[in-house]
């Protein structure tokens, strides 16, 4: 018959910095050592072969008395199931090990590898010692993994607050972000783990059509937080367009632009049109007050991926504008200022501000970081057009210049609303700010728009694209 534990117990870890060891080889005795605490799991059979059958009592509590006759009370089997609640894969354990899933039983964690060291003292046999006799319920080690194996599955995880109707939601697809687990960088170990909260997934926002292809992830609870994979996303977000802005190989040159370019006598070179940020160096544009300096260069392209919007021509433009690069980034960023560069504005309003701090690391490091909602008049159409998106404002690393990334939001709570307007996506914005070498008082600005516009057919949506591309560097000239 195989033996039976009416209690389980582990061993937190308690020792003092000065344990008296030999007492601790002494704990299969009857008497406890006062250095060490004890936590009641439950009750199960432990067969040396075979399956372990293990029943969690419904709330544990710290024993600080003596262990019943049937514990593993012998010095290797219970440091063995000490590294139980150590291991950082049941780290959830101890929230629910003293009945409250939101605290921690012992305050050393650091403390667990003296428990492994003190484990390995003990299991260790001198060579002047025989042969240790055999444990009754086999080896620490063997304990260790099937007592972890089975807790694994009876330790019940904090549930966290996620209103999935209530939070804003934003395409991952094409930012090679995985949708396996989570890294342990995305969650709390405690915390259960939930598609879209924790790591991208297709199930799409309440109201939207699954889409196999799609990934989707929640920037916030639904009550005024970010959620846990919110900063991992928007750092992809922010590589993907820096990358899209500097790299040449998918853009092709307007016949106006690809004639400057080749002008030997202009001012814009290669190494002026393709600034990496990387290298540290301030942008080199043509002289003050020249010519070329009032140009504005523009491309088109196409995005290579096949996830969503990627049938859409994207824009690249640039040009130089008369003023320092933080007040530029500074009229971008501030919502109330959209007016004074935007005559089709009808306003903008911040919806939920995640961050907003440019001097102090948060979790979406130093940065403004909000999602916004703008609707604008055009001219030819009646009806407003709506665009509810994702802003991500930050210094460059060497900083050289600024960066305001965009990305449309989905909320469920839009969705299905006559509201008396048009909706408009945002796939990709993207405003590089770079400083001008020698000058303050000007700088660089490169856009690049990937737009899914309303009522625009897909045979015109280039030419307008590339008009409202001028549009918008012109419009912020006009400021200077």
């Amino acid at each position: 018959m195989s033996p039976c534990l009416d209690t389980s117990t582990v061993r937190s870890a308690g020792y003092d910095n000065n344990a008296n060891l030999e007492e601790t080889k002494e704990l299969g005795k009857d008497q406890l050592s006062p250095n060490v605490r004890t936590f009641s799991l439950g009750s199960g059979s432990f067969p040396t072969s075979g399956d372990v059958h293990f029943v969690a009592s419904p709330h544990a509590k710290v024993l600080r008395s003596r262990c019943s006759s049937h514990d593993v009370t012998n010095s290797n089997a219970g440091t063995a199931t000490t590294s139980i609640a150590s291991s950082p894969s049941l780290s959830s354990l101890s929230g629910y090990v003293n009945g409250s899933p939101t605290t921690t039983p012992y305050k050393e964690r650091d403390d667990a590898s003296k428990e492994m060291n003190l484990y390995h003292k003990f299991n260790t046999p001198k060579k002047s010692q025989s042969k240790a006799p055999q444990q009754p319920f086999g080896s620490p080690k063997r304990i260790y993994e099937r007592v972890s194996e089975k807790l694994e599955k009876v330790v019940t995880r904090r549930k966290i607050h996620f209103v999935r109707t209530g939070s804003s939601y934003m395409r991952s697809a094409d930012l090679g972000m995985s949708d396996s687990n989570p890294s342990h960088s995305m969650h709390n170990d405690e915390d259960e783990i939930v598609s879209n909260y924790h790591h991208p997934s297709p199930n799409p926002p309440p109201g939207v059509t699954l889409d196999s292809k799609e990934q989707w992830i929640a920037l916030d609870d639904g009550a005024g937080s970010h959620s846990p994979v919110a900063p991992i996303a928007i750092q992809a977000l922010v590589d993907s367009g820096y990358k899209f802005a500097t790299e040449p190989h998918m853009w092709a040159p307007v016949k106006r632009t690809d004639q400057e370019l080749k002008n030997a006598s202009s001012g814009w070179k290669a190494s002026c049109v393709w600034q990496h940020e990387q290298q540290g160096k301030r942008a080199t544009v043509p002289p003050k007050g020249s010519v070329e300096e009032k140009e504005i260069l523009t491309w088109t392209g196409s995005f290579q991926h096949t996830y969503y919007g990627c049938d859409l021509p994207a824009v690249r433009a640039m040009g130089v504008v008369g003023m320092p690069a933080k007040s530029l980034f500074d009229l971008l960023v501030d919502s109330s200022r959209v007016k004074e560069y935007n005559k089709m504005s009808l306003g903008r309003k911040d919806l939920l501000v995640l961050q907003d701090n440019m001097v102090e690391d948060g979790p979406f490091g130093k940065s403004v970081t909000k999602i916004i909602q703008s609707q604008n008049q055009p001219p030819v159409i009646r009806k407003a057009i709506q665009l509810t998106t994702l802003m991500h404002a930050k210094e460059l690393s060497t900083s050289n210049g600024y960066m305001v990334v965009s990305r449309a939001v989905t909320n469920p709570d839009d969705l299905g609303k006559e509201s008396g307007v048009l909706t408009s996506e945002i796939l990709l914005g993207v405003n590089l700010i770079l400083k001008v070498e020698g000058d303050e008082d000007r700088c660089l600005m490169i856009n690049v728009n990937h737009v899914r516009p309303t009522m625009v057919p897909l045979m015109v949506a280039k030419r307008l694209g590339l008009a409202a591309a001028s549009s918008f560097i012109n419009d912020v000239r006009a400021l200077s």
